[in-house]
């Protein structure tokens, strides 16, 4: 025998409909986007290392901070790889040494707070610089402090910024 019956939906149908109902409302732009501006962009480490990067490198290279590793290298053979491409996109360093002209990168450079000794971070730490070594790009490593004495700061990227010049040179 054939019911003509329909089915009532369960609580779970509408519920579900209740929340995906607001979600696509919003991605319509019924509504206003969930997004808001961080205060904290950069953490104080961070900001103080920028300012003495800034005054060291002046007009020589260009600072790039917070990027993504999916933004500084790509993936050869993509459609083989898709796994490492995975393993750099939610990954970023804290700063980027670029050319200036070309936006070339030069070196990054890894703030390393305490939570860098954590088995996870370390485990993360040293993929990171097998990519960097992969794609033949330096990346520095400097502890996280509070204020940063520029002259040391200056002495540890020298080699990079001294590259450069001497690259451009020839």
């Amino acid at each position: 025998m054939t019911s003509t019956t329909k089915q009532k939906p369960g609580c779970l149908a509408a519920i579900l409909r209740l929340f995906t109902g607001r979600a696509s409302e919003r991605m319509a732009g019924s509504g206003p986007l969930p997004y808001r501006v961080r205060d904290n962009f950069l953490s104080e480490a961070e900001i103080s290392f920028y300012h003495v990067l800034t005054s060291i490198v002046a007009t020589h290279a260009t600072i790039c901070p917070k990027v993504r590793l999916s933004d500084i290298f790509y993936v050869a053979r993509p459609n083989e790889n898709r796994t490492f491409l995975s393993r750099i996109s939610q990954k970023h360093v804290d700063f980027l040494i670029c050319e200036p002209g070309t936006m070339k990168p030069i070196a990054a450079i890894e703030l390393d707070d305490s939570t860098h000794t954590r088995s996870d971070r370390v485990e993360r730490d040293a993929f990171v610089d097998q990519a960097f070594e992969a794609a033949k790009l330096p990346i520095l490593h400097v502890r996280a402090q509070r204020e940063y004495n520029t002259r040391d700061v200056a002495v540890k990227i020298a080699p990079f910024l001294q590259k450069r010049v001497s690259n451009s040179a020839s």
